[in-house]
Parts: structure tokens; sequence; C-alpha cells
């Protein structure tokens, strides 16, 4: 209460009860716009804003500073500015409503962003309530760099994402087989293995605590950036995947204690390895430009039968929350278990490249998918706000 009661001196509101419902607009870039043809200026970004009987909150972040050019229709109440600056240095944002210099915007510290997903984005979601008083966000318009055209707030947008639990609605029990939901948690990733792929060969713990290390030999390719491993009971065989340019599918009997490599991965960039003993296929999330898509290889045989490839149906529903889309590394899609051609992949926010950056917890921010193999739909079943059926 004391919080709204003080943003309402802050921005000039009346907290009566004839006060119109406040609106909040958002626009997020990187950068200012320099040049119109060959006509070159300061960083500018251009805002036209059209609410008529509206009061408005207009938060204009940026990372460089800016000359906020906005422009109010006659109509339109001038707006309460909030300016969002990220970068250091001494030049400082400017705003300028209808040709006139704002004197003293209120400044303020917020995640920036200039795209609706991510974690920044999802940050800020959770930020407007508690710092303007407002149920959500009314409208959010960005950019890497400001489109010289502007950017129109001229309406009230009802965007799902704007609300914090926005993935409730998409978590479907009917897609979580009995058999997969002991392991739908966040911290089933990274549980005890019985076989890691090191760069020295294969570490083996057995359940007493001893350890094996299984040297790879001089004449095998060197292995990089190991990606996982597991064990075929059936066979005694170990299989380990490195990512890289030119990766390997390396395999290793312990019972004649035989190397070979399988076959190269021939530039599939592997997050993770399972192996499905049922189907008698290893089965392999992959990253980069073929992100999300599940990679099939059989074993019974060599293993050098062409690598299937199933790809998801639709976007991993708030997979990009986890991390920052364009701008860093995303996060492992790790296979947990399967049953038949039901895949359970979980995401953790904390951890890429197979290397976790916190201890597990149930506070992690995650995500848990069913994919079906043969068809490559793909559902949400669990993330830090609940798991389907519960």
């Amino acid at each position: 209460m004391i919080k709204r009661l003080l943003l309402c001196l802050a921005f000039l509101f009346t907290c009566g009860p004839a006060a119109a419902e406040v609106e909040l607009h958002v626009v997020g870039i990187y950068e200012g716009f320099e040049q119109i043809g060959r006509s070159a200026h300061g960083p500018r970004a251009k805002v036209f804003l059209d609410r008529p009987g509206a009061e408005v909150v207009l938060v204009l972040s940026s990372y460089a500073a800016v000359k906020w050019e906005v422009e109010v229709s006659r109509d339109t109440a001038p707006p309460s500015v909030v300016l969002v600056q990220t970068s250091g240095g001494k030049r400082t944002s400017e705003v300028w409503v209808n040709g006139a210099r704002m004197p003293e915007p209120i400044r303020m510290k917020l995640e920036m962003t200039y795209r609706p997903e991510g974690d920044r984005f999802r940050k800020l979601v959770r930020q407007v309530p508690e710092k303007f008083g407002v149920p959500r966000m009314s409208s959010f318009s960005g950019s890497y760099t400001a489109p010289e055209v502007g950017f129109d707030v001229s309406e009230v947008r009802d965007d799902p994402r704007y609300a914090d639990d926005y993935l409730k609605s998409e978590l479907n029990p009917a897609a979580l087989p009995a058999s997969l939901r002991p392991f739908v948690r966040p911290d089933v990733v990274g549980d005890t293995q019985e076989v890691i792929l090191t760069g020295d060969g294969f570490m083996t713990f057995a359940a007493d605590g001893q350890q094996d290390l299984h040297l790879l030999p001089l004449d095998m390719p060197s292995i990089s950036w190991p990606r996982g491993a597991v064990r075929d009971a059936r066979t005694d065989t170990l299989y380990g995947v490195t990512l890289g340019g030119q990766g390997y599918l390396y395999a290793y009997s312990v019972t004649t204690d035989n190397w070979r490599v399988v076959r190269s991965m021939d530039g599939l960039d592997v997050q993770g390895l399972l192996l499905d003993d049922a189907g008698r296929r290893l089965i392999m999330p992959l990253g980069l430009n073929r992100e999300g898509e599940i990679a099939l290889i059989g074993i019974d045989g060599d293993g050098s039968g062409p690598v299937q490839a199933i790809k998801p149906n639709r976007p991993y529903p708030g997979y990009t929350d986890l991390f920052d889309p364009g701008n860093g590394p995303s996060v492992d899609l790790i296979p947990v278990a399967v049953d038949g051609d039901l895949l359970l992949l979980i995401a953790r926010a904390d951890m890429s490249f197979g290397i976790r950056s916190a201890p597990p917890g149930e506070d992690v921010i995650w995500r848990g998918y069913v994919v079906d193999l043969s068809t490559g739909q793909v559902d949400l079943v669990g993330y830090e706000g609940g798991i389907a059926g519960e």
C-alpha cells in the first residue's frame, strides 16, 4: 500500500476511486538510430503515443544513451516518463515530448531488454507489478536498433507473456505417462551416473564407490567437449559423444577392452545422450542451428547407419525464458528418461555445455518437456510453477 501511494505521488496520479486505470507501456532498445539517408546525427529513438483517456506510464529503456523523441497525440494526456539506461559513462539519455525537453524524467533501475522473450524479459515482467503497482504491462515494443519510423504506442495488448505465470495454461497432463512422472524435477539432471566421458576416456563408477578409467588409445581421435556417456548393459558397451566441428561417437567394449569410433557426428552439436534400451537406439538432443531437434542412432549393428532427426512440431514452450537468446549460450535440453516413443527432456536455467553453475535445488528456473519421437509433438509437463496433473 505504501509503495502504491509513493508511486502515485511520484507520477502525480490521483489514487481516489474516480482515477483512471494506469497503463504501463514499455519501449526497449539497445541503441538509437544515427542516420537518415546521408544525414548523420546522434542516437535517437522516436515514440508516437496515442492513448486518449488513459493515464500512461511510459518506460523508455536502452543500453546506450539515447535522445528519446516522444510525440503525444492531441487527445492524450502527457505521460509520466521513466528512463532506464544500463550503460556506464557520463552521457545520459534525454526525453523530448512534442519538441520540448523534459527537465526531470524519472530514472530507474530495471531489467533492460529489447525483445519480449528471454530471461531478462521474464525478470522485467516480475518487476513491473512491484515497481509500478500495476498488474502487468499494457504493451511492450522493442528492437536492437531503434527504427527510423519510430514505435507506435496506441493500444493495450492482451499478450499472455506479460503475465508472470503465463506457462500454467501450457501444462498438458495427458502428455505425461506415469512412468516418466518421477523424473519430472529439476535436480534429476546430473544425478549420479555410472559412466562419464572425460578427455582421457571413460570413467565408470561402481555401486561400492570404485572408479575405473578406461584410457583412450593414442590411435583414436582426441576427446574434446564431451557431451554425454551411457552404458549398454546388454553388451557391456560404453558409448560417449563429443561436441565440435568434428565431433565423434565413441564406443568401448568392457568385455574385450576394445575402443572404436562408431561414426563422425558431421558437425551435429549434441546437448546430451540417453540410451533407449528397449528401442536399441541412442537419443541425442541437438543445439545451435538445429536446436530442439532430436537425433536417433540405432546401436544394433555397427551404428554407422543414417542418423534419424526428429523435428519438433513447435517451439518448446518457455524454453527461451532460461537464457538470453542471441546473446550467449542457450541451455541444454537433457534427455533423462524414455518410454516407448515418449522422451522426457529437462532444461535448467543454470546449466549449459553440460556445466551447472549452481547446486541442485527446487528454486532453480527449469522446464520439463515430453517429445513424441513418432510425431515430433512437444508438450510442456513441468516448470518451477508446477508439474502437469498436480
